[in-house]
């Protein structure tokens, strides 16, 4: 249950972050001190996934509609694998 709360708080706060401009040094995952509280595996994965999807956003292959969707089967695809929390 304490997982699926942090996928929650996750999830919704990733989604303020791509309606707000994020700014500098700040990572889709939260900010540096909110990582440092976060699985490391689960940070990897996240990092790598979203970055899959935003190069197919910059090459053309999907539209921001899309981006929106992908990620968001990115971030749950890494919380199912690797639970946040730890």
């Amino acid at each position: 249950v304490i997982g699926l709360g942090v996928m929650a708080y996750l999830h919704n706060a990733y989604q303020a972050r791509m309606i707000a401009p994020m700014p500098q040094g700040q990572n889709r995952a939260g900010t540096e001190t909110e990582r440092q509280n976060l699985n490391p595996d689960y940070l990897k994965c996240h990092d790598e996934r979203v970055g899959q999807v935003q190069k197919m956003l910059d090459e053309g292959v999907i539209d921001q509609r899309k981006l929106v969707e992908f990620q968001d089967r990115a971030i749950a695809t890494c919380a199912g694998q690797f639970p946040p929390g730890g």
